[in-house]
């Protein structure tokens, strides 16, 4: 389900929009920013399920693309796992996107900034993450 580039970027997403609005800031890679920042820089691109979409986080301060979940609703991008895009699409080719894989890899611990190539993932096993220097390159 992932969308076209201008439903991507030229999409209004009404609940993000009201998010946006709020007057508290948020803690997302280790920095606290304005809702207002926050929520204005995510963009969804792959919508399933009722509720769970992955996004596009542009990072202005670092000028970085990320890709962040949301497990329930637009208010939980904060607590997801941070990564790539390209890392993204291994998730989803090695798990055939099944919703379960994509929670298991974006819930194993918030906020901490992951990236895995092609080779560390198999059909049967979400590459352990508990210990990143076992990982082979």
């Amino acid at each position: 389900n992932i969308l076209a580039f201008d439903e991507v970027f030229f999409m209004q997403w009404d609940k993000l929009k009201e998010l946006s609005k709020l007057n508290h800031s948020i803690s997302f890679n280790g920095k606290k920013i304005s809702a207002n920042n926050f929520y204005s820089s995510i963009y969804p691109f792959d919508v399933f399920g009722l509720y769970c979409t992955s996004a596009f986080f542009i990072d202005k301060a670092s000028s970085k693309v990320w890709v962040i979940f949301s497990f329930g609703s637009f208010e939980d991008f904060s607590e997801s796992v941070i990564t790539d895009f390209e890392s993204y699409l291994f998730m989803l080719l090695y798990k055939r996107g099944l919703l379960k894989s994509r929670k298991k890899y974006y819930q194993y611990k918030a906020q901490q900034i992951i990236k895995i190539p092609a080779n560390i993932w198999s059909e049967r096993d979400i590459p352990d993450l508990s210990n990143p220097q076992s990982l082979h390159y």
